[in-house]
């Protein structure tokens, strides 16, 4: 479900290939970056990693991301 302002709805997918292509999107902009760029260290170190990103400023961890 989905409620508020999000870049894509639940279940997007967006693949990203070793040499840097990607296939779909999860919406874009700063996100998007960010999700490229852990997933490349994933394959670059061969583990798995399971992240999250708040899509609000009142988190802590959020990137500054309010949609």
């Amino acid at each position: 479900m989905v409620t508020g302002s999000v870049p894509r709805e639940a279940g997007t997918k967006m693949v990203i290939f070793e040499d840097g292509r990607i296939a779909g999107t999860v919406g874009g902009g700063k996100f998007e970056s960010l999700v490229i760029e852990h997933a490349q260290k994933a394959m670059a170190t061969g583990k798995a990693v399971l992240k999250t990103f708040p899509l609000h400023e009142a988190s802590e961890e959020s990137f500054g991301a309010i949609c």
